[in-house]
């Protein structure tokens, strides 16, 4: 017999939190792969590989299209000025 507010509700609190602790370095990591993947294309247009740049150019904003609009506005010039 477990008694109220026994050792089970206390596991799945514990559960809980380790849960949430666990995904805060997940919560910002998304910007910064954008940021990255962007400027490798931008560096790839930089140095002349323009047929590189614009493919990475348009992966990246059909990743980033719906997660992050501000993002896939970004790629979405860098295709167009690789052109």
């Amino acid at each position: 017999m477990v008694p109220s507010g026994g050792l089970l509700p206390r596991r799945f609190r514990y559960a809980w939190a380790a849960v949430l602790l666990l995904m805060i370095p997940l919560q910002g990591t998304h910007s910064n792969n954008a940021e990255s993947a962007y400027n490798h294309a931008r560096h790839l247009f930089l140095q002349g590989y323009l047929e590189k740049s614009q493919l990475e150019a348009a992966q990246g904003y059909e990743r980033y299209l719906h997660s992050n609009p501000g993002w896939a506005s970004r790629f979405q010039m860098q295709e167009a000025e690789a052109m």
